[in-house]
């Protein structure tokens, strides 16, 4: 049985979370799959594995969970040896084909996953292609095109790494799919780290959720930019891209022949990174509750009044509340602008595209904090740049509506403070970032107190980078809790961990009135509010997610004792393999 993964224990805090599987996945049947075994040889047993290809390449016609055992997945192991891992194994709505590695990053599949499959998830993969050879442009991608669409493709908690010398485009690549979900992924390397587009127009949001994007070359940490009008889908419309972590690399949204909708941004973390919105045609985005560190916001033409090629678009509309910036950046810190198409009155059936607009009167811009400000304003005929917080106030209330009427500007944050992402589908692992909000000459060291929630578990806390995992790593033998020690060297603003303990961490355990007691109440109302703004949530539904939640926690507890027999029962079995094939040897 799959470890609970989607268990239960956040169904009631996250109920309207569209990226959790509810009811918890439960497979009808589970096989093991090994390296180095030949194709089309071996029962999926776990003295008998099934190779990759194999595993891979059937339709079983039910929901099924393909346990990967540790070690290095290579396709030379394939019939072709194409040095492409293709996934064909379908399953059906709520009953996935999931292929998941025993032990986290230790399955490495080195080549390019391409996934031509739909209600089909890999999960806690290391994938990264084969250094200095041409294959397709992302180590993850969906591999078919226009009209053929596969839908609910899960990529979860995988580490995956674009190598140099490869001619890849992207880490991850989704456009040709509906309804993926991106959850909990390390995504680092020599390329930039995720390609993406959809079409709202198919009643389906595409969900980036919880990931943590590490410097990525040429500075795009995603890409969402549609350059072709292809049978009406040349829109970026329904992206949901919420709780990532965004380091040193730009957000570029925007279409370049259809105006963009419907598009959110809730509760991220950006660092020195620039977010572009709207740069061709007009956009609608909800952006609440992110966290800005030494990071600018583009949002160059957002829908404004008198719009008449798209009016049925116009139910949607654009806010930007509840978001911190911290930190001086060059230039302004927001550019804003509005943009409209309107009908040539000289020519009949004739539209054309205008900036400068007045604001729509529902738009939302309030609640934000800035520790620095300076705006760029184009909107109702008007043209500033450096514009200082009166200034602004003062010039979107001629447009149409004051912003940041009640913002707090000249804001003061900690001078260090982290943030926590909990992970849904594994309650053992959580990203850390660790802050220090002021410019520093020299290494300037903070000891963080993370420890109420670590009580009674063994854990361990590494550091991910551009340049991958860095030792020596935090753990329960060689820290006490007095704190964790983080240095922060010169012109470092953040660094950023994944912890990951033999237990489920039960962030409520902290003291009442601790940060992360604090920020975990704030993200759950925050969450709800934005949560039923977008999708409607009821208290029906929010009474019978603490039902399932109870219900689900009591079953927890059943499964983790037979859990706890299985990994025992596999270890001996490893154990036993590993001496049968030493005894070989000899």
């Amino acid at each position: 049985m799959l470890r609970l993964l989607l268990l239960c224990v956040f169904v009631a805090v996250s109920v309207g979370n569209e990226w959790v599987l509810s009811p918890p996945f439960r497979p009808a049947r589970e096989y093991y799959v090994a390296p180095g075994v030949s194709a089309g040889t071996g029962s999926g047993t776990m003295e008998e594995p099934f190779s990759f290809e194999s595993a891979a390449s059937t339709q079983r016609g039910e929901s099924v969970l393909f346990w990967l055992l540790p070690g290095n997945y290579t396709t030379k192991d394939t019939r072709q040896d194409s040095g492409i891992f293709v996934i064909e194994c379908s399953g059906q709505f709520k009953r996935p084909c999931v292929f998941r590695c025993t032990e986290d990053y230790a399955c490495w599949l080195q080549g390019v996953v391409e996934i031509k499959a739909s209600e089909s998830w890999i999960w806690g993969m290391k994938i990264s292609d084969v250094e200095g050879v041409s294959l397709n442009p992302c180590p993850v991608s969906i591999g078919s095109a226009p009209p053929q669409y596969y839908v609910r493709v899960n990529v979860i908690n995988n580490l995956i790494i674009s190598t140099p010398g490869t001619t890849q485009n992207y880490g991850l690549c989704f456009s040709n799919d509906i309804a993926t979900v991106v959850y909990g992924n390390i995504v680092y390397g020599k390329a930039p780290n995720l390609n993406i587009s959809n079409s709202y127009g198919t009643g389906n949001y595409k969900y980036v959720v919880g990931n943590l994007f590490l410097n990525p070359l040429n500075g795009t940490n995603l890409h969402a930019v549609v350059d072709a009008d292809t049978d009406g889908m040349g829109e970026v419309s329904g992206l949901y891209v919420a709780k990532n972590i965004f380091s040193s690399g730009n957000i570029l949204l925007g279409a370049k022949h259809r105006p963009d909708f419907q598009n959110v941004f809730l509760s991220n973390q950006f660092i020195d990174s620039e977010i572009q919105i709207g740069q061709s045609q007009p956009a609608q985005c909800q952006i609440v509750n992110n966290f800005f560190v030494r990071s600018r916001l583009r949002w160059l033409t957002m829908w404004g009044i008198g719009e008449e090629q798209f009016p049925e678009r116009q139910i949607f509309i654009s806010s930007f509340t509840k978001n911190s910036f911290y930190g001086e950046t060059e230039g302004d810190l927001i550019r804003f602008g509005t943009g409209i198409y309107v009908e040539d009155t000289l020519q009949k059936d004739t539209v054309y595209f205008v900036r400068s607009s007045d604001i729509r009167n529902d738009t939302t811009w309030d609640g934000n904090s800035y520790s620095h400000f300076s705006a760029s304003y184009h909107a109702h005929k008007v043209f500033e740049t450096h514009l200082h917080d009166r200034k602004w106030k003062a010039l979107t209330k001629l447009g149409g509506i004051p912003f940041d009427a009640t913002s707090m500007f000249n804001a003061t944050y900690p001078r260090f403070e982290y943030k926590i992402l909990p992970n849904e589908y594994d309650y053992k692992k959580v990203f850390i970032s660790f802050y220090a909000h002021y410019p520093q000459a020299t290494t300037v060291s903070n000891t963080f107190d993370i420890c109420c929630f670590l009580a009674g578990v063994n854990w361990t806390l590494s550091e991910h980078s551009e340049v991958g995992l860095k030792t020596p790593s935090f753990n329960s033998e060689t820290v006490t809790c007095d704190g964790i020690k983080i240095d922060f060297e010169p012109g470092t603003p953040a660094r950023f961990f994944l912890l990951q303990a033999s237990e489920d961490l039960v962030l409520d355990a902290c003291p009442e009135g601790s940060w992360v007691a604090d920020i975990e109440l704030k993200f759950k109302l925050v969450s709800s509010v934005v949560q039923s703004s977008i999708s409607s949530q009821t208290v029906a539904g929010a009474i019978s997610g603490g039902i399932v939640f109870v219900i689900c926690l009591a079953a927890s507890v059943l499964y983790y004792r037979k859990k706890h027999k299985h990994d025992i029962e596999w270890k001996a079995m490893k154990e036993a393999r590993e001496q049968e094939m030493d005894s070989e040897s000899l």
